[in-house]
């Protein structure tokens, strides 16, 4: 097999698992066998094999001491503590950000709040791609905080998993209200008003722990 085509099946591979990850169709804690999604995708075990380490690179994978890979497992109480978390150091970054509005690459949050905006207003919207948007969003601004101690605190608690996961579950009311708290959060920075700011964020995080947190009751 030629190099290109085999780099076009590890992509399919990786975009195939992802949406099952994401949209819940694989289970967290579950096992994934190489031979059982090879068969399902309908090629070999080799492209699988790459998509499971890419996979794992994104944190969407963890491998398993004994071997294979499993789709990352938490429990309600600990992801309730890291949007929390979430909600109190990303708030705390944007008044930070807000106080250096000079510094602040509004140009692209704002870039970034309309491409996600439309996006979302398509038909079928690439949820995978508005997941990758919103993380580079929230990256930008507590970038900004000219704080390294908070970043690294903020990394800590930043799972990429969970924030890409939560694009796959919002209905489409969800989604264009998580977007326009976009566009608040970008005129509150582009004011230099901390106080703006940090309310905006704050809200924003906490209504999508209270998304997440509600179908996971369901799901129970």
């Amino acid at each position: 097999m030629n190099t290109s085509r085999s780099s076009e099946l590890t992509r399919n591979a990786v975009a195939e698992v992802r949406t099952w990850i994401l949209n819940g169709e694989i289970a967290p804690g579950e096992r994934l066998r190489e031979v059982d999604v090879a068969a399902r995708l309908g090629m070999s075990r080799t492209p699988v094999r790459q998509a499971f380490q890419l996979l794992s690179a994104e944190g969407l994978l963890d491998a398993r001491p004994a071997g294979g890979f499993e789709v990352p497992r938490w429990s309600q109480e600990e992801i309730d503590e890291i949007y929390q978390l979430r909600a109190l150091l990303e708030s705390f970054a944007a008044r930070r950000a807000a106080m250096r509005s000079e510094q602040l690459p509004i140009g692209r949050l704002a870039d970034l709040a309309t491409r996600m905006t439309r996006l979302a207003a398509e038909d079928e919207p690439d949820r995978h791609l508005l997941g990758e948007l919103n993380f580079e969003f929230h990256q930008l601004v507590f970038h900004s905080c000219g704080s390294p101690r908070l970043v690294a605190a903020l990394t800590g608690v930043t799972h990429v998993p969970l924030m890409h996961r939560i694009f796959f579950i919002y209905t489409r009311a969800e989604m264009d209200k998580t977007l326009q708290e976009h566009h608040l959060l970008v005129d509150a920075l582009n004011a230099g008003d901390p106080d703006w700011a940090a309310s905006v964020q704050h809200a924003h995080i906490l209504a999508a722990r209270s998304v997440l947190m509600n179908r996971l009751a369901r799901a129970d």
